[in-house]
């Protein structure tokens, strides 16, 4: 993961879709799996690894269908 740093602070960007619609409101598509990464190579304070099980997400897949991953 590609960050910048400025002193002790890390910033990211969200991995994910930035041009999704629905219903004419736009809105950022989570991509998932980058995300997990994200989270667990560089926020997770666990041994274990963070998973999509782990997870309550809403997200929308190309076509514009919402789905949602993990615990419900």
């Amino acid at each position: 993961m590609q960050g910048q740093t400025v002193g002790e602070i890390a910033f990211y960007t969200l991995p994910g879709n930035y041009d999704a619609y629905m219903n004419k409101f736009s809105y950022v598509a989570i991509d998932v799996d980058a995300w997990t990464e994200m989270v667990n190579d560089c926020l997770n304070p666990y041994i274990a690894d963070i998973t999509e099980a782990d997870l309550n997400i809403l997200t929308v897949t190309s076509d514009g269908t919402l789905y949602t991953v993990g615990r419900e």
